[in-house]
């Protein structure tokens, strides 16, 4: 038999092994190589939300992965470009969250998870690399919609952010719903709505979804934040096409992040803070939206 210390290696390769074997069935091994080039089926009308799909999923690639996609020649760059905490502020402004609003109309790119952290821990010190500043920053993101405690748990857990349930309950309760609490009274009438009404409506595209039955809470919210997010993402990939060249084109849409190929990256980038960065009326208030374009030659460099 096997000691202790035998074991916990053995442990750890079979972990790694299984690790890798995930990355490669579902990120390599099924990609539709034709001409020495990656070929993707992209799904636009699949998700509810008008956010698009794609086989294979190019959606979720991990870091590890995103580095083995190349522009088709060496002379080109990838330009990539992601809004700013764009469901934040399309929620903050849905759920007219004061505190939120007042920061981002004192800078565009105010630091909200910094400040919040200060608020909540009552320390004016703290810097963006605390790492309970970062516990705060996934618990407002995951906060944003309706998810019960077990589940916001977990869903930290995925992330990396190991918390016990009574932890993710006082950062969520006594923490960021105390600083903004005008995301709870979104999500009570969020769910009023969809039970007089049985459906939800974005305010850009009115992309609706229908309820049959009892409304569930987190649908509501969810849909309000990612249909939004998709419709200011899908007008801004209309008008970024119509200014490219032939030499020019889109790579990937990846929920809130644009990737453009091309020759010259300067111009790419002008393209897109072009028609990315908008203005829209959110529930009546005027909400501008930030994107930051990168470039690099793979795409892990953006």
């Amino acid at each position: 038999l096997a000691h202790g210390g035998e074991i916990r290696d053995i442990a750890k390769r079979v972990l790694e092994w299984r690790k890798v074997g995930k990355l490669l069935s579902t990120y390599i091994n099924n990609l539709q190589l034709r001409d020495g080039l990656v070929r993707v089926q992209w799904l636009p009308q699949r998700a509810k939300t008008g956010r698009w799909a794609s086989k294979p999923n190019l959606q979720n690639i991990p870091e590890p992965v995103r580095s083995i996609y190349i522009p088709r020649h060496p002379d080109l760059y990838f330009v990539g470009a992601d809004y700013s905490a764009l469901e934040a502020r399309i929620v903050a402004s849905y759920a007219r969250a004061e505190q939120l609003l007042a920061w981002w109309e004192k800078d565009i790119n105010f630091d909200i998870h910094t400040e919040t952290a200060r608020i909540v821990m009552k320390d004016p010190t703290i810097t963006s690399k605390h790492p309970r500043r970062n516990d705060l920053k996934n618990v407002l993101y995951a906060s944003l919609y309706v998810c019960g405690i077990p589940r916001l748990t977990s869903t930290l857990a995925l992330k990396g952010v190991s918390l016990s349930e009574t932890q993710v309950r006082v950062l969520r309760d006594s923490g960021i719903f105390r600083v903004h609490p005008e995301i709870p009274r979104w999500h009570k009438r969020c769910v009023r709505q969809v039970a007089e009404c049985d459906y939800m409506e974005e305010e850009i595209h009115h992309r609706r979804t229908f309820f049959h039955g009892r409304p569930d809470p987190s649908r509501c919210t969810n849909f309000m934040g990612q249909a939004t997010a998709a419709a200011v993402t899908n007008n801004a990939v209309l008008g970024v096409v119509k200014d490219l060249r032939k030499d020019e084109r889109i790579v990937a849409q990846v929920h809130d992040e644009i990737v453009l190929e091309g020759p010259d990256p300067d111009r790419l980038k002008s393209i897109l803070k072009l028609h990315m960065e908008r203005t829209y009326a959110l529930n009546g208030i005027e909400t501008f939206l930030p994107c930051t374009p990168k470039v690099g030659k793979h795409l892990a460099e953006i």
